[in-house]
């Protein structure tokens, strides 16, 4: 999957979950493990990567992405 894809998969997925709709239970998980990581990182300012700048919520929901740190 490419970069392009692994954005817009993420967003599609963190807008389907705001407006109700849930992810399944192993992206739920995945996304959970990812951002206790990411919770301790001084790179993380509220939602968002500062190395590349990505929106943590949608990022973490896409099994392909991998943090620029390789904490995840």
């Amino acid at each position: 999957m490419t970069k392009i894809e692994q954005i817009f998969y993420g967003w599609a997925r963190y807008s389907f979950q705001c407006l109700g709709f849930r992810p399944t239970e192993e992206q739920a998980t995945l996304a959970e493990y990812r951002l206790i990581v990411c919770d301790d990182c001084p790179l993380r300012q509220n939602n968002r990567c500062k190395k590349c700048g990505c929106n943590l919520a949608a990022k973490t929901l896409v099994k392909e992405s991998k943090c620029p740190e390789n904490k995840w």
